[in-house]
């Protein structure tokens, strides 16, 4: 199987120069092919069923290899990249929404070239495909969105992202838990829910309690529910409870500081992160995301090319912030350390006075062997059983996959950039 990978030119010129960007990005053992393509001019929407398209003899020669281009309603001229498929194949519905049915691609109803031009801005900053070599990276894709590496499972969540974060409005009573990706997210979403109900256990999954605001539906629109999010964050009742790996400068935050909500952002030491974040993508189901070495996966984290981007780029904004009124900046270590004051600490932070009773309840609730013996609440149902969120909850966890030089690498490339932040780390 195939994909072919479609641009409507708004000026032909720049469309090309886009795509050999394109082609450039595409790893080296993949087959790269480029063709202006002309068809005639069917301007008429997409039949209720899947249907091919006639078009001209070029594309006709991929469709009797197995390709029919997809569209609707599309004139003038569209271009092509073709790229050959890894043994396993490549979910092409988790790429750009293209359904494989009888060895052909055919085009959901209403699909329409001017969804793939969502990409257009993206692709003028740059459209990284991270999969470096054959067999490791499946399904999404990254894209830049003001600067920050996003996984995307385009064109769904992806197409309005930049638009919809830009005009999403926040609420004063907001609480967003926020981190680099594998710092203790999980974790702190459960204390400062049950801070927020007394000490109540929910059996609901974690993610309908807060939506994952860069992964959620943010308004009332149709939207795509191939992930199980599908939560429109706009319609949810005050005060909202919501869960972002966005950076500082992304994460929406009104301008009048007064209105501003509150964020309670976690941060860990980059080791233990790099570990969980690879244990965590190597746990989704074989061939749908990754099944790459460690070496492999730790070289992309170095280089900040995993999602969200460099670590030290993400966590040190936030802590320069972290004497705002409306910011707490906490530590997965700090967390291990003293539970019982972290959740004293944050119940203050959101003024919500609790008795010393209620503390040691939600102090002892939080352990991670209790959150464990609930562990059906930390699962991601569009992955039916797994991967779960919680895995060892240690720190030091990193030595078991450490070398003594990378190691060093990271104490070079990390550690020594937080010198002269204040920001430190317990690694054991």
């Amino acid at each position: 199987m195939e994909i072919l990978y479609y641009f409507k030119p708004f000026d032909t010129k720049i469309i090309i120069r886009q795509v050999d960007y394109f082609l450039e990005s595409l790893p080296g053992n993949v087959i790269k092919r480029f063709t202006v393509l002309r068809r005639r001019n069917y301007n008429y929407r997409a039949p209720k069923n899947y249907k091919s398209y006639r078009i001209d003899r070029v594309v006709t020669r991929y469709m009797r290899s197995g390709i029919t281009a997809p569209g609707s309603g599309i004139t003038a001229l569209g271009i092509g990249i073709s790229s050959v498929l890894v043994e396993s194949g490549i979910k092409i519905v988790n790429v750009f929404g293209i359904r494989d049915q009888n060895s052909q691609c055919f085009c959901d109803q209403g699909l329409k070239f001017s969804t793939f031009l969502r990409y257009k801005p993206m692709m003028s900053e740059r459209f990284t495909v991270i999969q470096e070599k054959e067999g490791e990276f499946f399904g999404p894709r990254q894209v830049l969105i003001r600067g920050v590496r996003l996984t995307i499972n385009a064109p769904s969540t992806g197409k309005d992202l930049e638009r919809d974060l830009s005009r999403f409005e926040t609420r004063s009573d907001d609480v967003y838990v926020v981190s680099f990706p594998k710092s203790g997210t999980t974790w702190v979403q459960e204390i400062v829910w049950q801070i927020l109900n007394d000490g109540r256990i929910s059996e609901e999954r974690v993610e309908s309690r807060y939506p994952f605001l860069e992964k959620s539906q943010l308004f009332d629109r149709p939207g795509d529910e191939s992930d199980g999010q599908k939560v429109s964050v706009t319609s949810r009742p005050s005060p909202r409870l919501i869960k972002s790996h966005l950076p500082y400068h992304v994460i929406p935050m009104s301008k009048e500081e007064s209105k501003r909500s509150k964020y309670i952002y976690v941060a860990r030491n980059p080791k233990d992160v790099a570990v969980s974040f690879y244990h965590f993508v190597q746990s989704f189901d074989p061939g749908s995301y990754f099944n790459g070495t460690w070496e492999f996966f730790v070289k992309l984290f170095l280089e900040g090319k995993n999602s969200y981007g460099f670590w030290c780029d993400h966590v040190v904004p936030w802590w320069k912030h972290r004497d705002e009124p409306h910011v707490l900046f906490l530590t997965y270590e700090g967390l291990k350390k003293d539970l019982s004051g972290n959740v004293r600490l944050i119940s203050e932070f959101l003024e919500k006075p609790l008795s010393d009773e209620v503390i040691r309840k939600i102090t002892h609730q939080c352990t991670f062997a209790e959150m464990k013996k609930n562990s059906n609440s930390y699962v991601i149902s569009a992955y039916a059983t797994k991967p779960n969120l919680l895995r060892k909850g240690q720190i030091g966890d990193w030595k078991s996959l450490f070398s003594e030089e990378l190691n060093k690498q990271f104490e070079e490339t990390f550690l020594t950039k937080l010198h002269g932040t204040g920001l430190h780390f317990d690694t054991e």
